[in-house]
């Protein structure tokens, strides 16, 4: 829904609703290779490279993991009446015991 109505706009998002931060993962990702490699023994002094294929697989995972926050976002988001659309609203009015009127669309 782009419009929420005032009384649902004023409210906090839900906090199962979680912040999603690339470079942060992608931070904590690093840090956590630094720290395996250290603890094997390694001498890891090419992390800041673009070429690097560590750091490579790192940015991927972090894309990766930044989708799959969203996907779960957006399902937590199709639970609350305020930002459920479609199917998922339908879904929700069905705990009310109210179904949507003839013809009518998700932003009337």
């Amino acid at each position: 829904m782009d419009i929420l109505p005032p009384e649902l706009a004023s409210l906090p998002p839900p906090r199962l609703v979680e912040e999603i931060d690339y470079e942060a993962r992608l931070a904590e990702l690093r840090a956590k290779l630094a720290t395996i490699f250290a603890a094997a023994g390694i001498d890891y002094d090419v992390a800041d490279l673009e070429t690097d294929p560590a750091q490579i697989l790192l940015q991927v995972s972090a894309y990766e993991d930044m989708l799959l926050r969203q996907r779960i976002n957006e399902a937590i988001r199709s639970w609350f009446l305020a930002y459920a659309e479609a199917g998922d609203l339908d879904v929700l009015a069905q705990w009310y015991d109210v179904s949507r009127l003839y013809g009518e669309s998700d932003n009337a």
